[in-house]
């Protein structure tokens, strides 16, 4: 367990391909469903009951981003180049998505955007719904680190070499 544990959003990182997405939007921005239990149990008219296990890794992986970020322009790219791509059966990109302040983490080889997303216009900053699939999304759910403890000059140094905070593109 770790005491005093923090999470923090802006940690998150997924990475489609060799881009880094940040223009996530508000609330839940990022979730992963495997698409079937990996276990199910069978139990017979008589009560004998078994386990199945299922080979089954396939997930839907939902990316919402502001209307506004540039990373719809490259989810567009990832959709046209499967959609339309005619040689080779599609086009994928690998996914890795980790938390720098924790040990959640999940990796898929391939990734492929299923469908263009609702285009919705209001008066307020409107998100995109970017649905992703794979066959096989290898994770480990883990928690978030605590944090450091020590002496008011071990902070000075500590803050003293930390670079700024990133800033979304």
């Amino acid at each position: 367990m770790a005491q005093d544990g923090t999470q923090d959003y802006q940690a998150w990182n997924v990475m489609l391909g060799l881009e880094l997405i940040t223009g996530f939007a508000r609330g839940s921005s990022y979730s992963a469903v495997y698409d079937e239990d990996q276990f199910e149990t069978v139990v017979g008219n008589r009560g004998l009951g078994a386990w199945l296990r299922r080979i089954n890794l396939s997930a839907t992986i939902t990316i919402e981003l502001l209307a506004t970020s540039l990373d719809n322009d490259l989810m567009t790219a990832l959709w046209v180049a499967n959609y339309r791509n005619r040689r080779g059966g599609g086009f994928g990109v690998p996914l890795v998505a980790k938390d720098a302040r924790g040990t959640t983490t999940q990796v898929a080889g391939l990734v492929r955007p299923t469908k263009i997303p609702d285009v919705v216009r209001s008066d307020s900053i409107d998100s995109r719904s970017w649905v992703l699939k794979t066959t096989n999304l290898q994770s480990h759910v883990g928690g978030n680190f605590g944090p450091i403890v020590g002496t008011a000059a071990e902070a000075r140094a500590l803050a003293a070499a930390l670079r700024p905070l990133p800033q979304a593109a």
